[in-house]
């Protein structure tokens, strides 16, 4: 029953990227209803590691963590608030490698556009839609796992 799971993740994160390319925004009703399908699938059809509690730890973390980031100008409320939903898929561990990953893409991904306005000596910021970056971040955590386990010593 893994895949009613992994289908909603897919199809929230599809419609975060659909609506931030198209209005640089990912509006609050798709965070609202990923959260709640997120705690909702841990009720009825939990995974392996995500009951109702992983996910409402997965939740406050993520939202915790993603207004702080906010607020430090890492990216933007929309992307904090689908941060909070992601949360309740991934849990607290799983949202928080996430958020690395995502803001390690997305630094990655960048560095061309700053080069590029750097070399035509254009001044002002380079606003990329984030949501891309976060559907890869959280593609590479469902399949690989937290990024702290990767370098775990056995």
């Amino acid at each position: 029953m893994r895949y009613i799971f992994y289908f909603c993740l897919a199809v929230l994160l599809l419609l975060a990227i659909w609506q931030d390319v198209t209005t640089k925004k990912i509006k609050n009703y798709l965070s609202v209803s990923g959260a709640v399908t997120g705690v909702l699938l841990s009720l009825f059809q939990p995974i392996e590691g995500i009951n109702p509690g992983t996910a409402l730890l997965g939740f406050a973390v993520g939202l915790v963590v993603g207004i702080v980031c906010w607020r430090m100008r890492i990216y933007r409320a929309g992307d904090a608030k689908l941060f909070s939903a992601l949360g309740t898929f991934l849990g607290w561990q799983g949202v928080l490698s996430c958020m690395l990953l995502a803001v390690l893409f997305g630094a990655l991904l960048g560095l061309p556009f700053v080069g590029y306005r750097l070399l035509k000596k254009k001044k002002g910021l380079t606003k990329l839609p984030f949501a891309p970056m976060i559907a890869g971040a959280c593609f590479v955590t469902v399949y690989l796992g937290c990024v702290w386990d990767w370098f775990a010593i056995l």
